[in-house]
């Protein structure tokens, strides 16, 4: 009998009406006709969580691929004429397969396929919607027909939960059927089950206009000193998104919506990191012509929205060389088994040479859906020579290089040293008490050893001859590092690339020693990057991790470090990671301090889909906690309402001394090297790693790096309270209560422990909240101070979690995940109150996640204003 579902579903809790006649659902495990084996992966072998699946069952395959092609067909319904998107919900990335309606034209899913949100089952077992792509259905029955691509003998995973046709947006949300939503939620928490954004333009709370028409319009993004500028000159700061391979892969119309929906929550530039090549192919010269056109497609979609996009096209962890590459040493033959051919680019020129066709096909291939090339295209802001990797790091090894390569290396450094001091005997000579076994002046090989014996206490705890041996390889290390910077940016340039070059954003074995020669390597390019992340652990039962507030240790936190002076700065990865309860604080103290410092990105690490996702993870973007606090940390730090501080450190540094390993310090560590003779008596060492929440601090590494500067910090930190004020005045910080404050004309609020905090004055309003933890953010929409705003934004978040996750304390202050939870997102409910000090009615509508009002607006007339318990914005109009 025929298996099939119509639109109208007795039963279901549907959003709306009009959801009853525009989809098609039906279930993966009632097929009209399969071969699939249900093996393996079967739905009943995940007792305790197969609910999570719609139906409770899904249609399975294990085992090795038949000779028989492995098959499933359905009849389905349409009762209208119409265009559909097509969505299945499926096992992960496996059983790629193919489809078609009524013996069409095959269209394949393959295992790049973009993954759109999660459920999971078990560890590693997990369900995902999928976007196949949109398909044209006139009324009445149709067949579906889906065949797994195996080849016969393959193993074979695959597994096929329910399929969806849908006229109208789609927005996943588990087994849950188009509208549908559970209102599962613990007492004291509510469910966040949004909807799709209409993007009807009639929002009340839309960021669009702070972005260019489009991206570009007036010219290339360029440097200016230590800041960016736009074509027009008007200065820019990031606030950015981190896309990758699954964002990029999603059809056109998920694209389109999330470009739409990035610059409507304030985003204005998007990195991409992906590697273009692929490692899989004979021909090391091929990229990856599926990803770069989507790639194409996703960048001219931003465009249209006035977002930036910033390229980073190769990562040494990704990439593990076939012999048919030239690049053996890597793994087997076949490719398998590799590790990342970590430190290549910087010593094999087959690499290099490989690497540079890479770069021609990237920026010299005309985009189709913009008729430029990305050399010629003033949308791409950035482009990065590598990501996170360099010769400073423990990854620079011996064991982690083949062979083939250090000893090439090494040959390198024999020639080096015998060009510095007349051959390899007299360098060898230099330190006679440290000689290794590849030493041979006849070869002219001289090792060198692995990154912790460049660390402080590698390279300086063992004698002179051990140092001496160490200020030689340091010096050679960072001159090849620093050239090969030099040459890809200039091969750049002779592709017609005219944008911005960064180099990479990674750290060293031992920052105190080796952290200004790495970021000197870095001023080859024009801007100065850097990664960060706080706390660890993972949303899987049984991992372990801490509850960490960034607002009680902000040192740390990435937010504290040296910049490099005259030079633009970003972070290009950033995040807060789960299961840590305390994460909505990240937004804020990235907007406040950021801008405080003059930092001129912040990059957000990861997106995976263009959809909210209905489970948190350990680095997602698109949570309530994350995007959900875009807007009015967003419009802050790109406005300037946070005065940019004055230096109050300055570290001038001798570049000889660095290479004779004089070192260089490290926020909170020896920090004293910043310090002025008469303050030495303090604790320097606390007291400067919170310079960066009094001003800013910077670096010179030169040959004339000019005087240090070492402001007396002690009106603006008191170590025995546990505070610091900004020495603008306008943000302040509590590290033993754990809270922290923005206090402008234009924007105030408060992160932390709000209950702890009290009663929160500000210049034009105060907080007050009962919740353990959360972020108030007021903020004027119009660039009025609030004292006259006539459009302000109340922004409040409190914490997220997983519906049904638990936890329980294990040794010291860990807690060990006891059940990960199911979707919707819990949401705990706001318990806070805003009190304006201005006199007058104010006009107050609570708004949806999408901007939308979803209420009547009320009147006050006394200033103050409860805010709703389950929602994030609130519009105050005057």
């Amino acid at each position: 009998m025929a298996r099939y579902l119509v639109m109208a579903l007795a039963g279901l809790a549907l959003a709306s009406g009009a959801w009853a006649q525009d989809y098609v659902w039906w279930e993966g495990e009632q097929p009209d006709r399969t071969n699939l084996n249900n093996e393996g992966f079967a739905a009943r072998s995940y007792p305790d969580t197969r609910a999570g699946l719609s139906g409770g069952d899904w249609l399975a395959q294990g085992g090795k691929a038949p000779a028989d092609v492995l098959f499933a067909t359905y009849t389905v319904q349409v009762p209208a004429d119409g265009s559909y998107e097509f969505w299945a919900r499926k096992f992960w990335k496996h059983g790629p397969f193919r489809w078609r309606f009524d013996g069409g034209e095959w269209r394949q899913c393959g295992r790049d396929v973009a993954l759109a949100d999660r459920y999971e089952l078990a560890k590693f077992v997990e369900v995902n919607w999928v976007q196949l792509g949109r398909v044209e259905l006139a009324a009445g029955e149709h067949t579906f027909e889906l065949q797994l691509t195996a080849e016969p003998g393959q193993d074979t995973v695959a597994a096929f939960d329910a399929f969806v046709l849908s006229a109208a947006p789609f927005s996943p949300n588990g087994k849950h059927k188009p509208g549908q939503k559970s209102g599962l939620a613990e007492q004291g928490w509510w469910a966040f089950e949004p909807d799709i954004d209409p993007l009807t333009g009639e929002a009340m709370l839309d960021l669009r206009g702070l972005n260019e028409q489009v991206a570009g319009i007036h010219g290339r993004v360029r440097r200016e000193g230590d800041r960016m500028v736009l074509g027009d000159g008007t200065p820019v700061r990031f606030w950015a998104v981190n896309a990758v391979h699954t964002t990029v892969m999603q059809e056109p119309a998920a694209v389109d919506y999330l470009a739409a929906r990035l610059a409507k929550m304030g985003v204005n530039l998007v990195r991409f990191h992906h590697n273009i090549f692929r490692d899989t192919a004979v021909d090391p010269f091929q990229v990856d012509q599926a990803y770069l056109d989507r790639l194409f497609y996703m960048i001219a979609a931003l465009k249209k929205q006035g977002i930036y996009s910033q390229i980073s096209f190769y990562y040494s962890r990704g990439y593990n060389p076939k012999a048919s590459h030239g690049l053996g040493g890597y793994g087997k033959d076949d490719g398998d088994g590799g590790q990342g051919a970590y430190g290549l680019l910087f010593i094999e020129p087959r690499m290099q040479e490989i690497y540079r066709s890479w770069a021609r096909t990237l920026l010299t291939t005309t985009n189709p859906y913009t008729g430029l090339t990305l050399a010629e295209d003033p949308a791409l802001a950035i482009l990065e020579i590598n990501n996170e990797d360099n010769l400073l790091f423990h990854t620079f090894s011996a064991d982690r290089i083949p062979a083939v390569y250090f000893d090439k290396l090494e040959k390198r450094f024999g020639a080096w040293l015998a060009a510095r001091h007349g051959s390899v005997e007299k360098a060898l000579a230099l330190w006679p008490g440290q000689t290794c076994e590849r030493d041979n002046a006849d070869t002219g090989q001289v090792e060198l050893m692995s990154a912790w014996n460049m660390t402080r206490q590698g390279a300086l705890e063992y004698g002179p001859d051990k140092k001496r041996r160490m200020q030689e390889q340091v010096r050679f290390l960072v001159e090849v590092q620093r050239e090969l910077f030099a040459q890809a940016g200039g091969y750049f340039k002779k592709l017609g690339y005219q944008g911005l070059v960064t180099t990479t954003g990674w750290i060293t074995a031992d920052d105190s020693q080796l952290d200004a020669l790495e970021r000197w390597t870095y001023q080859a390019g024009d801007v100065i990057d850097r990664h960060g992340y706080f706390g660890g652990g993972n949303v899987h039962k049984g991992n372990t991790y801490k509850a960490l507030s960034a607002v009680q240790r902000p040192f740390w936190t990435p937010l504290p470090f040296v910049q490099e002076e005259g030079f633009p700065h970003t972070i290009t990865e950033i995040n807060w990671f789960r299961p840590n309860p305390y994460t909505a604080d990240m937004p804020f103290l990235c907007s406040t301090y950021g801008a405080l410092a003059g930092v001129d990105g912040y990059y957000f690490f990861c997106l995976q889909s263009s959809y909210w996702i209905p489970v948190t993870t350990n680095i997602p973007v698109l949570l309530p906690s994350i995007a959900g606090q875009f807007p009015a940390a967003a419009l802050q730090y790109r406005r300037g309402d946070v005065t940019e501080g004055p230096v109050v450190l300055r570290q001038a540094l001798e570049l000889e001394g660095q290479f004779n390993l004089e070192g260089c310090t490290s926020l909170g560590i020896n920090s004293d090297s910043f310090a002025r003779p008469e303050l030495a008596a303090q604790n320097m060492n606390k007291l400067q790693g919170l310079a960066p929440f009094v001003g800013r601090v910077v670096r010179r590494t030169a040959n004339d790096p000019g005087e240090p500067l070492a402001e007396d910090l002690s009106p603006y930190v008191d170590l025995q309270a546990g505070t610091a004020r900004a020495a603008t005045g306008e943000t302040f910080i509590d590290y033993t209560t754990g809270y922290a404050t923005v206090d402008t004309p234009r924007s105030q609020g408060v992160t932390g422990f709000l209950a702890a905090a009290g009663s929160v004055e500000l210049g034009d309003l105060a907080i007050t909240a009962d919740n353990e933890y959360g972020t108030i953010h007021v903020i004027s929409l119009d660039g009025e101070p609030l004292a006259t705003s006539r459009k302000i934004l109340i922004q409040a978040f409190t914490q997220e979690r997983n519906y049904g996750f638990a936890s329980q304390p294990t040794e010291g202050d860990e807690r060990v995940v006891t059940d990960a939870g199911t979707p919707p997102l819990n949401i705990e409910k706001l318990a806070a109150r805003v009190v304006f000090k201005t006199p007058g009615p104010l006009r107050v509508t609570p708004l949806d996640i999408n901007g939308y009002g979803r209420a009547e607006p009320t009147t006050v007339t006394d200033g103050q204003i409860v805010l709703p318990p389950d929602g994030l914005y609130t519009i105050v109009t005057r």
